[in-house]
C-alpha cells in the first residue's frame, strides 16, 4: 500500500506528532534568513535558512584563490629546471677542471634546494585544497537543513536575532505515517 504524501492529506482533528525536532545550526550567530514559517511543510534535507555567513564566505573565497593559484608551483619547477641545467654544465666543466669543485658542489646544493622547493609548493597546494574543504564545511554549518519530513509547529527566532548555543530556530514534528 502506498503511503499518501503528507501535503495531500487533510485532517479534521489535532494530531500529536510522533517526534518533535528542535532545529538549530551547529554554529552561533545572527540569523540571516529563515525560509519557512509556522505550518510550512518541509522535506528531509530541505534548506530552511542560514546564519550570517559573509565572513565565512570570504574566507572560502580566499582559500579557493590560494588553492587555484598555479604560480608558486610553476615558479618552483622553472627554478628547478634552471638549477638542473646549471649543475649539469658545472659537472661537465669540472671534469675538464675549468670550474672548481666548490662551484660544482654549490650548483648541486642549489639544485637539491630547488627540488625541495617544488615539493614544498606541491604540499602547499594540497594544504590549500584542504583549507577549501574546511572553509566549505564552516559555511555549510551556518546553513539549517531539515533532518526530517514534517510540519513547522513554531518559529522561535526571526532574521536579525542572535542564535546562541541554547536557542533552536524551529520546532518540526515528524509526522506519524498511517497505512
Amino acid at each position: 500500500t502506498a503511503v499518501p504524501d503528507i501535503a495531500e492529506q487533510s485532517f479534521d482533528c489535532v494530531i500529536e506528532p510522533l517526534q518533535v525536532v528542535k532545529l538549530a545550526s551547529s554554529a552561533t550567530g545572527v540569523i540571516l534568513s529563515l525560509e519557512v514559517d509556522r505550518g510550512s511543510l518541509v522535506r528531509k534535507g530541505q534548506f530552511l535558512g542560514k546564519l550570517d555567513d559573509r565572513v565565512e564566505a570570504a574566507t572560502l573565497a580566499l582559500a579557493q584563490a590560494k588553492a587555484t593559484n598555479p604560480h608558486d608551483l610553476a615558479a618552483a619547477r622553472a627554478r628547478l629546471v634552471y638549477q638542473q641545467k646549471r649543475y649539469s654544465r658545472a659537472s661537465i666543466l669540472a671534469t675538464t677542471r675549468l670550474v672548481s669543485q666548490n662551484s660544482t658542489d654549490e650548483a648541486e646544493s642549489e639544485m637539491k634546494v630547488a627540488e625541495q622547493q617544488v615539493l614544498l609548493a606541491e604540499l602547499n597546494q594540497q594544504v590549500a585544497a584542504l583549507e577549501v574543504k574546511q572553509a566549505e564545511e564552516v559555511v555549510r554549518q551556518r546553513h539549517i537543513f531539515s533532518p526530517v519530513d514534517g510540519v513547522v509547529m513554531e518559529r522561535l527566532l526571526v532574521p536579525g536575532e542572535y542564535r546562541n548555543d541554547q536557542s533552536p530556530a524551529n520546532d518540526i514534528p515528524r509526522q506519524a505515517i498511517t497505512g
